[in-house]
């Protein structure tokens, strides 16, 4: 357990549409980069006092205020494109198609299978075209 009580690793999402991601935890610390997309999922891998050190899909690693992040829980598209399903079952009705990068919001995760919501479409995709879930993580409705 981290010192905020909750586990280290775990997933979260930004809050603002422009956060600013620090080369260490603090104010004094020079802004590595910005993110200008709101809601996007991140893992916390540290933290320090109201400070969380967060990776994103591709691996990279800063600082950003504890603020600036919301426990609500989304995904990314990791691979080239993810279909989704009408159940969660190879072979089931293709509902849509997203391509990497896209956002959505979890509803449930089983063992392979994620409830998710794009734009206003709920559908199923596999866990593993997505980011910003662990494989053995199970969610409920």
């Amino acid at each position: 357990m981290a010192q905020s009580g909750l586990p280290i690793p775990r997933f979260v999402s930004f809050k603002s549409e422009e956060v600013n991601v620090r080369t260490g935890p603090g104010t004094r610390y020079p802004v590595q980069w910005v993110y200008k997309s709101g809601g996007l999922p991140m893992e916390v891998v540290e933290e320090f006092e109201q400070w969380r050190k967060v990776k994103d899909v591709d691996g990279e690693t800063g600082w950003v205020h504890q603020s600036m992040l919301s426990g609500k829980r989304r995904v990314m598209v990791k691979a080239e494109q993810a279909v989704l399903l009408r159940q969660p079952r190879d072979g089931a009705a293709p509902l849509v198609r997203a391509e990497r990068g896209v956002i959505g919001d979890v509803i449930e995760c089983q063992l392979q299978w994620c409830s998710v919501q794009i734009s206003n479409i709920k559908g199923w995709a596999r866990k593993d075209v997505l980011w910003g879930i662990y494989p053995e993580e199970l969610i409920e409705d």
